[in-house]
């Protein structure tokens, strides 16, 4: 019997983790699973399930908090928890949250129903509700660069969006994952999951196991689920959208993350991150919304449909699966595929950025040269337009002609680059090595190529939060620049109206000093006419007096009428 488990096991695994990979991805490898409904009813089995297990990793998780004997004490195992818990997120017992498990059956279930995977309905529609859990996709350890010695994050799912369609009410989910749920001064990253705009399955799962990689890095990471451009996965509801509609979800997610970041203790403008149909997403958002993106970190994008339309037209660019998404995209067969027509011209990102590249935020992009999906040029491209010369980077061909296994190419002077694998696949970051599987399913390629690889995706997170420091302290000191430089235009003006005040009172004073005189020389006058007297006093000398009265009170309006256009640009 352990014989026949032991067997069983070795053929088991490779369906539980690439189920979604194959199935999904049918439309370029249906030669190798033809039946993907037969492996779905294998997959829901609870023996397959349970032996998924065996590719989790234990990792450390940031310890939770509850009353015991009236002292606040950590929950020693907070995963094997049966059912809801209401404990604290905080040593002093302050922060009560709600924890709910999420059993390796509850998880297979969610993961590989295509109707339940990113619905939103049901969920919570407000932002930092006290419900989290631990999602075992975060422990699985299948990337290129691995999760030991990282930490896992808590999750909380919540529905971010509804759209009333024809087909009724898509509910769209985002899930937030964060290593300390009480932590404060955390950065906010919007990570969106490939699948070629139009599947859900092993694209998020390869997402959410890179999570510990950027949560590691002090992110707050938000997930956003989108509408889908075909009929196969999500609720009928979220079917057979536009491109750009999936760019109206990724936008949406991007705004009610910036609207709700500091409830999670993140603040600052986000990063974007992304996965193929994902990077592309990423890289809308950072075009789309320069102003509000601290950086991009893009893997295997397709940046450029122009590019991709040329390729195509010249024969260039012949493989089947890239063909088909294509065409589910533009909705016209490859061959009629018009350059000029939408969405053609607003998803040729190099082009865009061309016109001002200085004003797009930093990229670090990241792609294989042996993807045929999606060629490494639609990389390539990006950076030169990056540098201000999209013919400044050579092209797949080019760089396929050296005999390194990785090129890193500085795009411009912000710290913008572009890692080139030689023997890199598309999703060159999932790895499943030998000790899983009967043998190695690594798309990074060889030994020494996938070293290269986890070398680039650990330099790519640890580049992600120092260009968003950096970028924030930047902002940070322009920002007390121009309240330094507001400061000191307003003291001038405050002086300058101080004088301007000292100014009209030394005016009424002379005024003043000016009409006693001419009283008191009318006086004396008067006085002296009444006596009968000749008096020192003529009427020569009051009316000296009465024009000198005229001319300081001439004067002094004219100097009031002077201060009033330096202030106002009128005369008074």
């Amino acid at each position: 019997m352990s014989a026949f488990y032991c067997h069983m096991k070795y053929y088991f695994l490779p369906l539980v983790v690439l189920v979604s990979f194959f199935a999904n991805s049918a439309y370029s490898q249906g030669n190798v699973l033809e039946d993907r409904e037969t492996l779905i009813d294998l997959l829901g089995n609870s023996l397959a399930c349970r032996l998924s297990e065996e590719l989790l990793i234990d990792l450390e998780r940031e310890p939770l908090y509850a009353f015991d004997g009236g002292n606040c004490s950590t929950v020693v195992d907070i995963a094997s928890q049966e059912s809801a818990t209401t404990i604290f997120a905080d040593a002093q017992c302050q922060t009560p949250v709600s924890f709910s498990p999420m059993p390796q059956q509850t998880f297979c279930t969610l993961a590989l129903d295509e109707q339940l995977l990113g619905d939103g309905g049901g969920l919570s529609r407000t932002a930092g509700h006290p419900e989290w859990t631990l999602s075992p996709g975060t422990r699985f350890d299948l990337g290129s660069a691995s999760l030991r010695g990282l930490s896992q994050p808590y999750l909380q799912r919540v529905n971010y969006k509804q759209i009333e369609t024809a087909e009724g009410t898509c509910n769209l989910e985002m899930r937030i994952y964060k290593n300390s749920i009480a932590e404060t001064g955390l950065k906010p990253m919007v990570a969106l999951h490939g699948g070629s705009w139009r599947a859900r399955g092993f694209g998020f799962l390869g997402l959410e196991m890179t999570v510990p990689q950027f949560s590691a890095q002090g992110y707050v990471v938000f997930a956003p689920f989108y509408r889908l451009i075909d009929d196969k996965e999500a609720v009928p509801a979220c079917h057979n959208a536009t491109i750009a509609e999936v760019r109206e979800d990724a936008a949406d997610a991007l705004q009610w993350v910036i609207e709700n970041a500091a409830t999670y203790g993140a603040s600052d403008y986000p990063t974007v991150f992304g996965q193929s149909a994902g990077a592309h997403l990423a890289t809308s958002l950072a075009v789309d919304f320069p102003e509000q993106i601290a950086n991009a970190v893009l893997f295997y994008p397709p940046t450029d449909f122009s590019d991709f339309g040329l390729r195509v037209q010249d024969g260039r660019y012949t493989n089947e699966e890239g063909l088909g998404i294509l065409e589910a995209v533009l909705g016209v067969p490859a061959v009629d595929i018009d350059l000029s027509q939408s969405p053609i011209p607003e998803n040729t990102f190099p082009i865009q950025v061309l016109e001002n590249p200085a004003r797009y935020p930093p990229m670090f992009i990241l792609h294989g040269l042996a993807d045929e999906l999606v060629e490494a040029t639609q990389s390539t491209r990006l950076c030169g337009a990056l540098a201000g010369d999209i013919e400044s980077v050579p092209d797949r061909e080019v760089w396929l002609q050296q005999s390194g296994l990785r090129d890193i190419v500085g795009c411009d002077q912000r710290s913008s680059q572009l890692h080139l694998i030689r023997e890199g696949d598309h999703a060159l970051d999932v790895c499943v090595s030998g000790n899983v599987l009967l043998q190695d399913l690594c798309l990074a390629g060889s030994v020494a190529s996938r070293t290269l690889v986890a070398d680039s995706v650990a330099s790519a997170r640890e580049w992600a939060s120092s260009v968003a420091t950096t970028r924030a302290e930047q902002r940070e000191a322009l920002l007390l620049e121009q309240q330094a430089a507001e400061a000191a235009a307003a003291d001038l003006l405050l002086q300058q109206m101080s004088e301007a005040a000292s100014q009209q009172t030394n005016d009424n004073v002379l005024v003043d000093s000016t009409e006693s005189a001419v009283a008191d020389s009318a006086t004396m006058v008067t006085e002296n006419s009444r006596s009968g007297g000749s008096g020192s006093i003529s009427m020569t000398g009051v009316m000296f007096a009465l024009f000198l009265l005229l001319c300081r009170l001439h004067c002094a309006h004219g100097f009031h009428a002077l201060r009033n256009f330096q202030y106002t640009g009128k005369y008074d």
